[in-house]
């Protein structure tokens, strides 16, 4: 056990009210049984296919990557990896069962998640007698080793308990010894969470940590002690939803991923009567507004940072939770809520834009760009880069996230650069090259060690028909880069990029794609490159400027590094086609990079006029004999406008 903290209130005795059984018979009487909390990111619902979800769980087990797990006593409490080890020690396991009971009144799906409960109490509570001090609770919990005191193993298993603890106390045959056991259990979880050394209002553990708290007090709001630590968790999730969140709705840690799951949980907590204050109800509001525009034609969510590219479609009784009509429509694949309108969306202090337009035939396309580095949490090394999906699927992907897998040594040179994590294909995923943007001499973007620069997002509006967005950074203190996407939907992406060394020093500059695995990719020579779907589809890739160097396409090499792959679930890497144009040994480098859907491509001797840092440009090209083309103009202090020719 590790020493007690030297707080001011280390030596103050442990809240523990004198409550006996009978007091808790009486709470419980005096109310019918609430719902269980829905509280994470995906909900349980009362639909034809729960109870079969829950007869499968108690007959087959908890399915976890690498195994089953029975949730029959005696659990493997501390035999477990660490991820396996965090959902257990969560009860994570017994939330569709617990689900089960609330919604179906079936009473032995309760009895199978009790079970594993009191397994949990038999071997850890007869520990937490002995915390006699604030002091030592301080010392108690917190311990990563076993996650059995785990921060937000502690915030997810307190309202889980409060349930089992609720039920039991309306059944005949609970003994008076066990409901004081659970009840004592229950007061120290809520004390735990008191604790300011322990809570992690900096990450997402601490929303789990208060809202675990919120809803085990509101749900026995009556007892002693029960309206400080509502008082004390409202509180700190009202804090953290300000300082998480920014006030135009996405979250700060770079993941529509991380935004969906947060979002998740808070819709839950307002679903079941936790969050119920006009601020969350009214800031809820915007939060999913913004995951709306974070959901691609397809039901995915935008893979940028840390988040995995899965589907979030779902039935539509499952997005009942949901009162944004845009999201329901996109959550529910159009079975419910309204189409989203086309059109564009800046987040200018998130550093998000997004587009999701129509062609001129009527089909989708998206267009999602992060341009920001407001923390090191969930931030990859990819300033400026962008995903782009069209003609019914993924043409410039990103690496996705990967497992949090392994650790780096602090102070090693891995640690340093911002990997935190040791595992190869982990480490491959946060590099600037797994990404579409632009990389400075093999170089990874810098995520420690400097002061985060805020939102790079200079301008994002639609012109023309087109989305332009246009973001702008400084690299490694000297290396300034400004970048303009212009996307007409359907029909083609230009991708402008200026990069110059203020100091004058020179470089090797590489504008690197990734292709979404639909596509087969080849180089055929010229600087060209060619991509085809299945069904016929084809895209054309050119550098409009001429002199940059193509490199040759990689595909899920591994040889002499990682290239050429994507991340499409916690543990598995998916192969796509790669590419870079590069410019080396300069210290001015100009790239327009053309991609279009059209059989054949051809540029005009001298028909690209440019100024020096590509504010000012006409481009013009030939694809399947019709002349194409845009003209880019910047004025001083003025936005950028683009404009059609041809």
């Amino acid at each position: 056990m590790a020493k007690p903290s030297r707080t001011a209130d280390a030596g103050e005795p442990l809240f523990r009210p004198a409550i006996d059984a009978a007091t808790i018979r009486a709470a419980a009487a005096s109310r019918p049984l609430k719902p269980y909390e829905s509280l994470e990111m995906n909900p349980v619902a009362k639909d034809e296919t729960l109870r079969q979800r829950c007869e499968y769980l108690a007959a087959a087990g908890w399915r976890r990557s690498g195994g089953t797990i029975e949730l029959e006593p005696p659990m493997p409490w501390l035999e477990l990896p660490r991820n396996a080890a965090f959902d257990l020690h969560s009860w994570k396991p017994l939330t569709l069962l617990l689900s089960g009971h609330s919604l179906l009144g079936e009473r032995r799906f309760f009895d199978i998640a009790y079970a594993v409960v009191a397994d949990w109490l038999d071997n850890f509570h007869e520990a937490t007698r002995a915390v006699a001090t604030l002091g030592e609770l301080d010392g108690f919990i917190g311990q990563k080793e076993d996650f059995v005191w785990y921060d937000m193993s502690v915030g997810q298993r307190a309202y889980r308990l409060a349930y089992a603890l609720d039920v039991r106390a309306r059944d005949e045959d609970a003994s008076d010894a066990e409901l004081e056991r659970l009840a004592k259990n229950l007061y120290f979880h809520l004390e735990a969470l008191t604790r300011e050394r322990f809570f992690r209002g900096h990450n997402n553990h601490g929303l789990y940590q208060a809202l675990g708290q919120l809803a085990a007090a509101r749900r026995f709001e009556g007892l002693p002690g029960m309206a400080r630590y509502e008082e004390i968790a409202e509180a700190r999730l009202e804090t953290m939803v300000r300082e998480h969140f920014f006030e135009s709705g996405p979250h700060r840690e770079h993941s529509p991923g991380y935004h969906y799951m947060l979002l998740g949980s808070l819709v839950g907590a307002r679903s079941s009567q936790v969050l119920t204050n006009f601020y969350f109800l009214q800031t809820l509001e915007r939060l999913e507004e913004a995951l709306a525009w974070m959901v691609l034609p397809n039901g995915t969510i935008a893979p940028l940072g840390d988040t995995d590219p899965v589907t979030v479609l779902r039935p539509p009784v499952l997005a009942e939770q949901y009162s944004n009509p845009e999201l329901k429509h996109l959550l529910t694949g159009g079975r419910d809520g309204r189409e989203p309108e086309p059109g564009l969306k800046a987040y200018a202090d998130a550093g998000y834009a997004f587009a999701r337009l129509k062609g001129e035939d009527g089909g989708w396309s998206y267009l999602a760009q992060a341009a920001a580095y407001h923390s090191r949490m969930h931030k990859q090394a990819d300033d400026l880069g962008f995903i782009w999906w069209d003609r019914g699927r993924d043409v410039l992907v990103d690496p996705g996230r990967y497992a949090f897998a392994g650790k780096t040594e602090r102070g090693s040179e891995l640690f340093e650069q911002g990997f935190w994590y040791s595992d190869p294909k982990r480490i491959y995923v946060e590099t600037t090259r797994a990404h579409n943007t632009v990389e400075i001499d093999e170089r990874n973007y810098v995520r420690i060690g400097e002061r985060p620069h805020g939102s790079f997002l200079v301008q994002a509006d639609e012109q023309d028909g087109m989305a332009v967005v246009e973001s702008y950074v400084t690299h490694f203190g000297s290396v300034r880069h400004r970048r303009l996407l212009v996307l007409n939907p359907g029909d083609f992406l230009l991708v402008l990029d200026w990069l110059s060394d203020k100091d004058g020093k020179a470089h090797d500059f590489s504008q690197r794609f990734h292709v979404g695995a639909d596509w087969s990719v080849i180089g055929p020579g010229g600087g060209r490159i060619l991509g085809q779907a299945e069904d016929g589809v084809l895209f054309n890739v050119v550098e409009l400027l001429g002199g940059a160097e193509l490199t040759p396409v990689a595909h899920g090499q591994t040889e002499p590094e990682l290239l050429g792959w994507r991340a499409i679930d916690a543990n598995k890497l998916q192969p796509v086609s790669t590419f870079a144009y590069e410019r080396r040994g300069v210290d001015d480098a100009r790239f327009a990079t053309l991609f279009t859907f059209a059989d054949n491509v051809t540029l005009p001797p001298g028909a690209q006029q440019v100024s020096p840092s590509l504010t000012t440009a006409r481009f013009s090209w030939i694809e399947d004999g019709r002349r194409r083309g845009l003209s880019i103009r910047r004025g001083s202090g003025q936005p950028t406008v683009v404009a059609r020719e041809g």
